[in-house]
């Protein structure tokens, strides 16, 4: 994204986190809402293994025998451990987070579930984490929120595969993944594969020792890249063995607003789903045979965009 984004809200904290609900400065409400976007081509960061597909800005992986084709899923979902944005210095430092989903509220809240296919939205009354003034109230006139970033229970997706594989048992989906096992006649029902995104991203990550990605942070960094190295920074708060970083986002300016002054946010998660879903030919590079391979196309957490919308 290169646009700057813009949030104003009314803040009601005193040092820590605490819910905005403080009615003396105004009323504040706030939506997160979810969408899918269909852009037809993805420009993606080359690393070793993955290739431009000819006439075009997709990329394929070279690991995973001939490519077969691409899928799009008609349902995607998602259930999020958290959702914050922060600044530049952690909350021990000196920093202020805006926390939209928080890693504390039950397990089954509505706010952790995202349903990108039909535009789902929620309600939610955001933490909001740092130093204030007594009367509730940021001390800076603008706060500059470098990082967005989210943590991942899983992408959940509903496709139709090709009628090719009608019949098949599907040798991916017979293995234990993130401790539950997946069986191919269960995930697959007919020609319909609904399955969370573990199967899917096993063969990226599996290699590194290091579990699955459960953290992605984006901003303040010049690349996109896979750490196991940054897990424990505190101005995440959050602890991963393994996490994505990402340089799509531009830093969001949460302006002090005027003493009553009411501000409705919304905060409008995008992801791009058109060809999310690789297909290859696996070991014996026959394509349509039970060995074949189904992963999400490269860089795919670069598909998720933000946009903040106040009025």
């Amino acid at each position: 994204m290169k646009k700057t984004i813009y949030l104003l809200v009314i803040l009601s904290i005193i040092s820590g986190c605490k819910k905005n609900e403080n009615k003396d400065c105004g009323k504040f409400l706030y939506t997160l809402s979810y969408t899918i976007s269909t852009n037809k081509s993805m420009k993606v960061n080359k690393s070793p293994g993955i290739k431009s597909l000819t006439g075009s800005l997709d990329t394929l992986y070279t690991q995973f025998g001939d490519y077969i084709t691409s899928l799009t899923p008609d349902r995607f979902t998602a259930k999020f451990q958290l959702i914050r944005l922060n600044t530049e210095n952690s909350i021990e430092n000196g920093g202020k987070n805006l926390e939209l989903i928080s890693s504390n509220a039950a397990p089954n809240a509505p706010e952790r579930y995202a349903d990108f296919t039909n535009n789902s939205s929620v309600s939610i009354t955001p933490n909001i984490c740092g130093n204030v003034d007594n009367n509730g109230m940021f001390t800076e006139d603008e706060i500059i929120f470098t990082y967005f970033y989210f943590g991942l229970n899983y992408f959940y997706q509903e496709v139709n595969l090709p009628v090719q594989y009608n019949g098949i048992n599907m040798s991916q989906f017979n293995h234990v993944y993130n401790n539950t096992t997946y069986y191919s006649d269960t995930v697959i029902n007919g020609n319909i594969l609904k399955v969370d995104h573990f199967p899917l991203i096993d063969a990226l990550f599996s290699a590194l020792g290091h579990g699955y990605p459960s953290l992605f942070v984006f901003g303040n960094t010049d690349s996109t890249y896979i750490s196991t190295t940054e897990g424990n920074n505190p101005i995440y708060g959050f602890g991963s063995n393994i996490l994505i970083r990402s340089n799509k986002y531009s830093p969001a300016i949460l302006y002090k607003p005027s003493e009553g002054e009411s501000i409705n946010i919304n905060t409008i998660l995008s992801f791009n789903t058109n060809g999310l879903i690789q297909v290859y030919a696996g070991p014996d590079n026959i394509p349509y045979t039970s060995d074949d391979v189904f992963v999400y196309a490269p860089n795919f957490w670069e598909r998720l965009s933000v946009n903040v919308i106040s009025h």
